[in-house]
């Protein structure tokens, strides 16, 4: 485990979404397809403290040689569910995404709210540069995903 390497406290306001995506990928230091999954990871548990616990919200960034921890504390005790959606609904997906995208989630309850949590898996070509894990894109043949950075 290499430890916390970055947390921030974001407004409850959508605007913020996008601003921790960006600041998750960018403390995490990962490119390609980690850094996507990560992203959007980031995004989902965003926009449910967001939309659902309608509270401010703090992001803590956990690397480990292994993986990234994406950790998103709100204000509501409420725990995030697993949903079936309809394919014509136009919300409900979100924790089905992070189960689908992430290697691992939870949730741990605190006395005012909860962290909700998810790792996403490095990939197998990871290496150091300038000091920092960085890890690669992936060479397999699958075409690229458009970043869901911006």
């Amino acid at each position: 485990m290499i430890g916390v390497v970055g947390e921030r406290a974001f407004r409850a306001e959508r605007s913020e979404i996008r601003l921790a995506r960006q600041f998750v990928v960018q403390v995490a230091e990962v490119v390609g397809r980690v850094a996507d999954d990560l992203a959007l990871v980031t995004s989902e548990l965003a926009t449910n403290a967001v939309l659902h616990a309608r509270s401010p919200f703090v992001i803590r960034v956990v690397l480990s040689t292994r993986s990234v921890r994406v950790l998103v504390r709100d204000q509501d005790p409420a725990r995030p569910a697993l949903r079936s959606s309809a394919p014509t609904d136009l919300g409900g997906r979100g924790m089905e995404i992070v189960e689908t995208v992430a290697s691992n989630w939870g949730v741990d309850a605190d006395r005012s709210g909860k962290w909700v949590w998810a790792e996403v898996e490095l990939s197998s070509d990871r290496r150091v540069q300038g000091g920092a894990l960085r890890c690669g894109t992936h060479s397999d043949a699958v075409a690229p995903r458009p970043s869901v950075l911006d």
